[in-house]
């Protein structure tokens, strides 16, 4: 079972942030390949069927849209989901070369691989890992586990009254049960909690630091984010403790350091951004601030300005649209955005979906009339007449699961205004955007 709620569930998203050198996750995902979306409309009932398939750099449908949902790839796999017409949901993986393997029969299974595995469930809410060809490598024998990192280690739990240890790659355990918490490892450490304090480990179990009341939490780069439990404020400290940033921050960014080197840190309602030592790269200064993949982030200057992609010294490279708002970071030169479309006349309002390249320009785009989730990989259900409501989806959850990041209380701003769980998933899965 994965910690995905409210402050567990960030601990889990950072801490898978660092050392993707290979296809080991989507955000690094060498596969050109993207999930796309083709939409029919009755002529007399004006309802509306979305299929998905995948289309290449060029933004040529290279596999049919024939799926109901369709996720991007992850180590060279990607799910796809077909409903029958009782509603019943068939999965499968496919590779780059469209060869199709069915999953073996389970209760779930997770959307994405991490560095070779991906998670799954049986009957009674247990969880284990299979391998890339569908082989259990770990057996479904936890209730609480967590997703491979690049370390080989992965946390577990057997049941809701024992401890969280540490499993490697041989189903081994590699560190033994004995924490009240555990997180995933970053770039050899992981932060764990006895009681109501945090520690950090190294792969050994070794005790990096000590245990403490602060709020750590694993953002890469040798560094160690934390919320000092006094004022609430945000710093960053060493793998030995050491604070290399004091907490003066209201807080950072929970997607942690990418390539560039920097992470976004939030400051009297405005965000910029700081090396690992602290030094200002980017004034504090705007009003929303993503991470930088693919040598762009995501910002607002203020709350009526358009969005912007900018690279590391604050130059635009690229400004959208009135009602357009980024869905995803680039990843191998494409970009996800939707505009809100406008009901006019006999237009129906609704959304329209647009991969562009790193100048801007659009390569593929599918429009969906109605009020329909921000999810790309989005369901094939009808919207009658032009209405209806997609749910979303699972996998990206709802804006709330941010209230508790650090602890109790709410320390970051509103990303309502933007599908975080969207531009949050490549984060979550790895740092390193390869081209």
């Amino acid at each position: 079972m994965k910690k995905s709620i409210l402050f567990a569930g960030l601990l889990m998203v950072s801490a898978l942030f660092i050392g993707c050198t290979n296809d080991g996750t989507p955000a690094s995902s060498s596969t050109k390949l993207w999930p796309a979306a083709q939409v029919s409309k009755d002529s007399q009932t004006g309802e509306q069927t979305v299929k998905w398939g995948f289309i290449d750099a060029k933004g040529q449908m290279v596999i049919a849209a024939a799926y109901d949902k369709a996720y991007d790839f992850s180590c060279g796999l990607a799910k796809l989901v077909s409903y029958s017409q009782t509603g019943e949901a068939s999965y499968y993986y496919i590779n780059e070369s469209q060869e199709m393997q069915t999953i073996p029969s389970n209760e779930w299974i997770d959307d994405y691989f991490y560095y070779n595995y991906v998670q799954y469930e049986v009957s009674g809410g247990l969880y284990g890992l299979f391998n890339k060809k569908f082989e259990t490598a770990i057996q479904p024998a936890y209730k609480y586990l967590g997703d491979m990192s690049v370390d080989g280690l992965v946390y577990f739990k057997q049941s809701s009254d024992t401890k969280f240890g540490y499993l490697n790659e041989k189903n081994e355990v590699a560190i033994p049960a004995q924490y009240d918490d555990a997180y995933g490892f970053v770039d050899g450490y992981a932060v764990v909690k006895m009681g109501d304090n945090y520690g950090l480990i190294d792969k050994k179990g070794g005790q990096s630091i000590t245990y403490q009341t602060n709020t750590l939490v694993s953002v890469g780069e040798d560094r160690i984010a934390f919320v000092d439990k006094g004022t609430r404020k945000w710093g960053l400290m060493d793998t030995k403790g050491t604070i290399k940033v004091q907490a003066i921050y209201d807080s950072g960014s929970p997607y942690g350091f990418t390539d560039e080197g920097v992470v976004a840190v939030y400051q009297n309602q405005k965000w910029g951004y700081v090396d690992k030592n602290g030094k200002s790269v980017l004034t504090v200064q705007f009003v929303e601030a993503y991470p930088f993949y693919g040598g762009m982030a995501w910002i607002k200057r203020s709350e009526t300005s358009n969005y912007e992609a900018i690279d590391i010294k604050g130059n635009t490279k690229i400004t959208l649209g009135k009602n357009e708002v980024p869905m995803t970071f680039f990843r191998q030169g494409l970009c996800l955005v939707r505009k809100y479309v406008e009901g006019e006349g006999t237009t129906v309002p609704g959304y329209e979906y647009s991969y562009i390249d790193e100048k801007g320009a659009p390569v593929y785009s599918w429009k969906i009339e109605g009020y329909a989730s921000a999810n790309p990989a989005g369901y094939g259900t009808s919207l009658g007449g032009g209405q209806g409501y997609y749910d979303y989806d699972d996998d990206y959850g709802y804006d709330d699961e941010y209230e508790n990041y650090y602890g109790d209380e709410y320390y970051a701003p509103s990303y309502n205004k933007i599908n975080v769980h969207q531009l949050m998933a490549p984060t979550r899965y790895g740092n390193r955007v390869r081209k």
